[in-house]
């Protein structure tokens, strides 16, 4: 027993001293290892963070490259370092995956050798060719190829690389042939392709985009399922004709196996200061790097703008948190980019903060609610707390809520009910722009008109459906036309009727329309919402021109039933139990692991998002700030609020 005392008092011991040694951790500079020769994407990511370490952690970072054998060189090197936190690899999905795949003789193993501290960037890989290279397009390209057997070249950072693998991944879908030239690392093979010494590659988009630009190189694809919005005229691989080589390439930084988890904790806090709030923007070529924000401090950004427009702190936070929430759970649309429509709402009298719902007609379990024009966080979840507390008294209820300004996204409601174990329908129209078209017609009549059902599941999270009957919501559209992306096809009609894939039909004038998903089903669905959330709540539906007003008003009939009161809870329980477990025997079809019902994915992105950030592009961040100009609140301050302590 006393043995027993002496190694746990020796446990506790070398753990406190840990904790000890990563608060004052580091007491020298850092060494940053790059597997490859300076200006490749491993270098830039690698620099943008050490840039930061004298600012953040009080020590400078020393960048050292370390370039050979596809990265194994740095790798091995930093592997058998001391694990204290001094030396750490910065490297792509060469040297942290495909390596162990490609050598048998690998000196180092990348998953039992290395502490992981973060995944730092995410990026596609571009087909660039060089200047006076015939082939203007990735179809003349293969055709050039195949017309020229083995004459043509093309370069990567290395054998077994990224960009390697994705070059010989062409050749074998398109069946011809050329000669591989390796170097070591990105940047030489880029300056040989600038030179016309070598005819193409394929390239991380962040390390070529600025040499694109001005015209050094051309672009015939990006690796991705769609555009790139640092490249908005270069299309994708699908586009192009090869929808099967879509790669994303990445970069990640690791320290030796044995570090301290107290240690390893502190490097990754300090990679996510120096690259998320934006840090390290602009110091990427091409900005490829998303700009990532952390839940706490971006909530608290959003309600420092929302209370400088007028709102009570309880009010301010609520929406504030509603909006981010709906950012982590993968809905961009009705998240953080709602801000500037609601600025515009409230100093345009559309949305008036601090208001409460006030009930109308009561008739028990059956209600009318008044939204009184004000926030939809705040009248939304007031109105649903009136809307379960009778459901679980009465058995049912019906409510009525008209007059609200946007509710956001309707999933939360839901939410609301199912955490009291109660079923839960809800129908919403939107009266703000038109944007959707009827089945046959070729102009906008009515909103995106959402749907939403909620069901409390035994023994596991709920089924949420909550979707647009329109094919894409809108904000996804706006979403999409802030970064340069394209729509897939059968979204969108221009002007005149005609099918595009261009969002900017659905967020600029000239407007075009979106349409309803399914075709008549989705558009019968559409209406319903409309005749139901607008007609029957008495806040009117979508019957009138255009205008330029920025609120957004919601009707939403809401059916709440509680399992327990209709005697049915038990066969219920029983009954969905035995259906899921059926559903889920399913064999996965291909592209897919596994087979999800609806709110299982929204709960994995909040996972991820909870744990890497909450990405926001430039021209959404942008027109957040010149919300808070409007409101009087310094950029600097809700920069830096949401850049966090």
């Amino acid at each position: 027993m006393m043995l027993l005392f002496r190694c746990a008092a020796a446990a506790a011991g070398v753990a406190l001293s840990w904790a000890a040694y990563a608060q004052s951790f580091p007491t020298k500079p850092i060494r940053i290892i790059i597997p490859f020769v300076a200006g490749g994407s491993s270098d830039i990511v690698g620099r943008a963070i050490g840039s930061k370490f004298q600012e953040l952690l009080g020590q400078p970072a020393i960048v050292e490259n370390k370039p050979g054998a596809n990265g194994a060189i740095a790798a091995e090197f930093v592997a058998k370092a001391e694990p204290d936190g001094y030396t750490l690899l910065v490297g792509s999905i060469g040297v942290f995956s495909i390596n162990s795949a490609l050598f048998k003789d690998l000196r180092y193993h990348p998953v039992r050798d290395f502490a992981p501290i973060t995944l730092a960037v995410t990026t596609p890989n571009v087909l660039i060719t060089k200047p006076d290279l015939a082939a203007h397009s990735m179809r003349e390209l293969v055709e050039l190829a195949k017309n020229n057997p083995g004459r043509l070249s093309y370069c990567s950072s290395g054998t077994g690389s990224s960009d390697h693998l994705t070059a010989e991944l062409l050749k074998q879908m398109s069946g011809t042939f050329a000669v591989h030239v390796p170097y070591r690392g990105g940047a030489a093979c880029q300056t040989d392709i600038m030179g016309n010494q070598v005819d193409y590659s394929f390239q991380n988009l962040g390390a070529v985009t600025n040499y694109i630009k001005a015209g050094r190189m051309k672009a015939l694809a990006v690796t991705a399922a769609t555009r790139h919005p640092q490249l908005p005229n270069v299309p994708s691989v699908v586009e192009a004709g090869f929808p099967d080589l879509v790669v994303t390439s990445w970069q990640a930084a690791a320290a030796p196996a044995k570090t301290s988890r107290e240690v390893v904790a502190r490097l990754h806090d300090a990679r996510s200061r120096a690259l998320d709030a934006r840090s390290a923007k602009g110091r990427h070529p091409a900005g490829v790097m998303e700009t990532l924000f952390k839940t706490a401090p971006l909530t608290r950004a959003m309600e420092a703008i929302v209370a400088a427009a007028g709102s009570e702190a309880g009010e301010a936070r609520q929406v504030a948190e509603n909006l981010v929430t709906a950012n982590l759970l993968g809905h961009d649309s009705h998240g953080i980019g709602m801000i500037p429509r609601y600025i515009d709402a409230v100093l345009e009298g559309g949305l008036a903060p601090n208001q409460h719902p006030k009930i109308t007609v009561d008739a028990g379990a059956l209600i009318a609610v008044d939204g009184c024009k004000g926030y939809g966080q705040v009248i939304g979840r007031e109105a649903m707390l009136m809307a379960i507390e009778r459901a679980k008294r009465l058995g049912s209820c019906v409510m009525a809520l008209g007059n609200s300004h946007h509710l956001g996204r309707i999933g939360q409601w839901a939410e609301m009910a199912v955490a009291e174990g109660l079923v839960s329908m809800h129908f919403v129209n939107v009266i703000s722009h038109a944007r959707v078209a009827p089945h046959g017609g070729r102009d906008a009549r009515f909103g995106t008109n959402p749907c939403c059902i909620g069901i409390p599941l035994p023994g596991e999270a709920p089924f949420v459906l909550d979707y647009a009957t329109s094919a894409v919501a809108q904000g996804k559209m706006r979403v999409a036309h802030n970064k340069g992306e394209k729509m897939p096809a059968g979204r969108l009609i221009d002007t005149e009727g005609n099918p595009t894939n261009d969002p900017r039909y659905a967020v600029i004038p000239p407007f075009g329309a979106m349409l309803a998903f399914g075709e008549h089903k989705g558009y019968g669905m559409a209406v319903a919402c409309e005749l139901l959330g607008g007609a029957l709540t008495g806040g009117g539906t979508w019957h009138y021109e255009e205008s330029t007003k920025q609120r957004v008003m919601n009707g939403m009939l809401v059916v709440v039933i509680d399992p327990q009161k209709l005697g049915t809870a038990a066969a219920f329980e029983r009954e969905a139990r035995l259906f899921l477990d059926w559903l889920r025997k399913s064999r996965p079809a291909p592209g897919f692991d596994r087979v999800r019902i609806a709110g299982e994915p929204e709960r994995e992105m909040r996972a991820k998002r909870s744990r890497d950030g909450i990405p926001v592009d430039d021209t959404t961040w942008e027109e957040i700030q010149r919300a808070a100009d409007k409101v009087k609140l310094a950029r600097e301050r809700v920069q830096a609020i949401a850049k966090g302590p």
